[in-house]
């Protein structure tokens, strides 16, 4: 059924949200993060980086394991080891 004239009611769009702007209050190393990983996207013309290259970008901006895994990381090795 096609509506015309000033009978047809107006349909709100819905909005497209980026994820990386969505409406969420992020931290400031969440933005560092995401502001990193846009520019390797940019830089190297890549939309979607492999996992090795988010870990490069990771440590790019001066993240370095210190700390023992935490027990969340534990219990899904121990899944797998199953």
């Amino acid at each position: 059924m096609t509506y015309t004239g000033p009978d047809r009611r107006k349909v709100e769009r819905r909005r497209q949200i980026d994820p990386t702007t969505c409406e969420r209050d992020y931290r400031p190393d969440e933005v560092e993060f995401m502001k990193a990983m846009d520019d390797y996207k940019r830089r190297s013309g890549r939309q979607f980086p492999t996992w090795s290259e988010v870990l490069e970008v990771i440590r790019d901006i001066g993240y370095r394991k210190v700390a023992q895994p935490t027990q969340t990381y534990e219990a899904v090795v121990a899944e797998l080891d199953e």
